[in-house]
């Protein structure tokens, strides 16, 4: 299921919560990927790096939050106009379109799909050319500005080598647990691999009423119906001689 954000509108005097300057470099980086010439980012404008002269310019993304009030917005309307400033560059210099040489020819497009800012081409209404998703915490948005929860992941982890298992818990900036638990469960497996490690595939995600940066704030929480007493209880699921773990004296 896609869940569409709609940015939280910002009024007058208020600065948008996101960092403008990171917006054309990651652009760039992800274009790049698929042109024929290199893209670059400079001084916010994103371009090719044409075969003769070099870097001559390109679509200025640096003064985008002026355009609206809306971060939703104005992040597909900034993406939007590069790449097809870039499309055109590249038909320009190719003489020929891009990223199709025949008709019909491809379309950009841009859309949230809870945190994350997909974008790339589409031809007859569907998805052409899909570039990497950009998590739009790496443009520095917030969740004051999507209205984003804060979610926790806790995976599990078997280390074969000390023949013992890890229970991790993550916190995750989402709207969504199944948008949290996707997250998690990549950055696990990437945790599992530099550890040697193996992520077994099992994640439970739990949303935040809190926010995790306030004392105190509850960040798991998860109930399970026993007949057992408390003692046994504990001996059973957290305490069973085998943890590792230190004591602590009150």
């Amino acid at each position: 299921m896609v869940l569409s954000v709609e940015g939280k509108a910002v009024g007058k005097g208020e600065p948008m919560t996101s960092d403008v300057e990171k917006l054309a470099p990651v652009l760039a980086d992800r274009l790049s990927l698929v042109s024929p010439f290199r893209v670059e980012a400079h001084a916010g404008a994103v371009g090719i790096v044409w075969p003769e002269t070099g870097f001559l310019g390109g679509t200025d993304v640096s003064d985008w939050p002026s355009w609206t009030t809306n971060v939703h917005e104005a992040l597909i309307t900034a993406v939007m106009a590069v790449l097809s400033g870039v499309q055109d560059q590249i038909a320009h210099a190719t003489t020929e379109p891009w990223p199709r040489s025949k008709a019909p020819y491809s379309e950009p497009f841009a859309r949230i799909d809870a945190f994350d800012l997909e974008l790339g081409f589409t031809r007859n209404g569907r998805d052409a050319l899909v570039f990497e998703p950009i998590h739009l915490g790496l443009l520095g948005v917030d969740d004051h500005a999507f209205n984003a929860g804060w979610a926790a992941v806790r995976c599990v982890f078997h280390d074969a080598e000390r023949g013992s298992y890890e229970e991790r818990v993550t916190i995750w900036q989402s709207p969504s647990i199944d948008k949290a638990i996707k997250l998690a469960e990549v950055e696990a497996q990437e945790y599992a691999d530099t550890l040697s490690m193996n992520y077994l595939g099992f994640a439970q995600g739990y949303l935040l009423a809190d926010s995790p940066a306030q004392s105190g704030a509850e960040i798991f929480s998860l109930y399970r119906d026993s007949d057992l007493e408390p003692t046994a209880y504990l001996n059973a699921y957290f305490d069973t001689g085998h943890e590792r773990q230190g004591e602590y004296e009150a």
